[in-house]
């Protein structure tokens, strides 16, 4: 409980007993008219009790460090297996002559399956919040006392042996 708090609750419990002495006075300057032009009651108060309420560390904050291992991925691709080429061909027409010819040879490919890494390894700090617990415990604030606080006049003096 913060001072500024105390001060609240101590101010509230004083003006509480000045409200209580007003009344009860009103009471007893009836009765007990003609005091003079200073007149006190004497006010009882009780003791002023609070709640203090205390955060205590159970667990402190811990950081871990975790290896996320790469990630990787099949990659399917066309690769060269023999480039294209100009091979000379013999070969025989109908009437039996040799004649030689160019021809082309396309390219060929081939599909693989290949690996890559899409993600390479890396660290990730995970941080557990500490843990704490509260505690709440009663404290006295003001200790109870007493107090003499003015008691509201009338305007007719009358002798209080009357």
């Amino acid at each position: 409980m913060t001072l500024k708090r105390v001060m609240a609750v101590l101010g509230a419990a004083m003006g509480m007993a000045a409200v209580t002495a007003g009344s009860a006075s009103a009471g007893w300057h009836e009765r007990h008219e003609g005091c003079g032009a200073e007149c006190y009651v004497k006010v009882h108060t009780a003791p002023v009790y609070g709640v203090v309420r205390r955060d205590v560390l159970v667990e402190p904050a811990v950081a871990y460090r975790h290896t996320v291992p790469a990630s990787y991925a099949v990659v399917r691709e066309s690769v060269l297996v023999s480039p294209a080429q100009v091979v000379w061909t013999r070969k025989r027409d109908h009437y039996g002559h040799e004649i030689l010819c160019k021809v082309i040879v396309p390219a060929r490919y081939a599909l693989i399956d290949r690996q890559v890494m899409v993600r390479p390894p890396h660290h990730v700090v995970e941080i557990q919040p500490a843990r704490y617990v509260s505690y709440a415990h009663t404290v006295k604030i003001h200790d109870g006392g007493t107090a003499w606080v003015p008691v509201g006049h009338r305007h007719h003096h009358r002798h209080w042996m009357d």
